[in-house]
């Protein structure tokens, strides 16, 4: 509720999923991944981003950098927490920066789930900052380089764009999968893979028949 955020660089040590976390082992592994992390960084000042997607593969078309995109946005975020919470505002500062930049490199893909994907990168990236502004450690000038990097940020025009782009994308898919039952199959059971189907919720033709020898299959 209002007013009871708990800020994360001043926890000493939290839950998740029945496993202790502690700051330093937070430590060891962005040290282990500093390398990677500081090439992400430098990647993220170019000025465009293009991933040369083709439309025209529809449902073949690999999104690779979409998790990856999600997945950088934790250790970016992680990376400004233990910065503050050693007191070192500009290497905060250098991770915000990074971690506000990275919905950037999605915003040409024009495809819908690129700008939901890049929607939650940047709830992610807002919460960080969140977390430092209730600091003292990131000095003003720190605060008018993060301001500036979210400034660059736009959504909604670029949502017109991707729902433009899924239309060619969707209409690709269709084509493929009215010629394929193979290609069909392949991908409405690699959907349930992501968004798993309770057995209740299947049909009854389908739940007698899983119930058969080799009936799944």
């Amino acid at each position: 509720p209002s007013g009871r955020a708990l800020i994360g660089y001043r926890e000493p040590e939290w839950m998740e999923e029945k496993i202790t976390n502690r700051w330093e082992q937070v430590e060891s592994d962005l040290h282990t991944n500093a390398l990677a992390l500081a090439n992400v960084r430098a990647a993220l000042e170019m000025p465009a981003f293009n991933n040369n997607l083709d439309y025209a593969q529809g449902v073949d078309l690999l999104l690779p950098h979409l998790a990856s995109s999600r997945s950088l946005c934790v250790w970016f975020g992680t990376e400004s927490q233990l910065a503050i919470r050693r007191d070192r505002g500009h290497d905060a500062r250098r991770s915000l920066v990074a971690q506000a930049r990275l919905p950037r490199p999605m915003e040409t893909d024009r495809l819908l789930i690129s700008e939901l994907v890049r929607i939650a990168v940047g709830a992610i990236a807002r919460s960080s900052t969140w977390d430092a502004l209730q600091s003292d450690v990131l000095t003003e000038d720190d605060w008018f380089a993060i301001q500036a990097t979210w400034e660059q940020q736009a959504y909604a025009d670029n949502m017109a764009s991707a729902l433009e782009g899924d239309r060619i994308y969707s209409d690709v898919s269709y084509d493929l999968l009215r010629g394929s039952n193979e290609r069909t199959v392949h991908v409405f059971y690699g959907l349930e893979e992501w968004l798993p189907v309770e057995d209740d919720e299947r049909p009854w033709w389908e739940r007698n028949l899983r119930a058969l020898p080799l009936g799944k299959e």
